[in-house]
């Protein structure tokens, strides 16, 4: 009767992994820092109250790093005038188009006329069209007709 032994054996792991989840939950839901955990034992109450403290002054540091500094219209321009600048005409012509759909897409006709809020989303705007030219780039690389190898 191996295969009800593991099937007990499942089940037991089942309802192992259900109230995991569940209490992982129920942390993310009221905060971990303000949930003691329940297997803890009580025998000493001060280290139980320092341990959650240091657990929220680390989460504090965690989070002053995720925090990005604002966005200003010199930044803005900056990226912009990164990708303008290249020498070659065709290639010129090409990144001021795709500046173009991006400035049309925000109904502005330049980028000083972008507002706090769009600097975020014309920035990735921009970094997408010059992953595309990176990526097209590479592709027109490999057709063997490179001249510079002969």
């Amino acid at each position: 009767m191996p295969i009800e032994s593991l099937i007990s054996d499942l089940i037991s792991a089942l309802k192992d992994n259900t109230e995991a989840l569940e209490s992982h939950t129920a942390l993310l839901k009221g905060g971990i820092a303000k949930k003691k955990p329940a297997s803890e034992p009580d025998a000493d109450d001060d280290a139980p109250k320092k341990a959650p403290k240091k657990v929220a002054k680390e989460q504090k540091v965690v989070k002053k790093p995720a925090k990005k500094a604002a966005l200003t219209l010199d930044d803005v321009k900056a990226a912009f005038g990164k990708y303008l600048a290249v020498e070659d005409k065709e290639e010129l012509a090409n990144r001021k188009s795709n500046v173009g759909e991006i400035l049309a897409s925000f109904k502005v006709k330049q980028v000083r006329d972008l507002v706090d809020d769009q600097f975020e989303e014309a920035l990735e705007l921009l970094t997408e069209y010059a992953d595309q030219a990176e990526a097209a780039d590479d592709d027109d690389g490999d057709d063997g007709d490179d001249e510079s190898l002969i």
